[in-house]
């Protein structure tokens, strides 16, 4: 498990998660592009050009969408 930060993006390079699941860091990046598009990370913060990605709510089946109701 790779440590997140407080808003749960993964705090790790590119390279070594690259490593870790045996691609090249331009085939990781191309990937993580898809995979956001796809809506099952998100990015969570963009610090310079560097972002920061996190699993999104369709990836962990969370509903977190608070149902507002109307004041009286």
């Amino acid at each position: 498990m790779h440590p997140t930060d407080r808003a749960g993006a993964v705090v790790e390079t590119g390279a070594n998660l690259a490593k870790a699941v045996g691609m090249s860091p331009t085939e990781l990046s191309r990937t993580r592009r898809r995979v956001v598009e796809a809506g099952w990370l998100e990015e969570s913060e963009r610090l310079a050009h560097i972002s920061y990605c996190r699993l999104s709510a369709k990836s962990t089946g969370e509903d977190i969408v608070v149902p507002l109701r109307r004041a009286t």
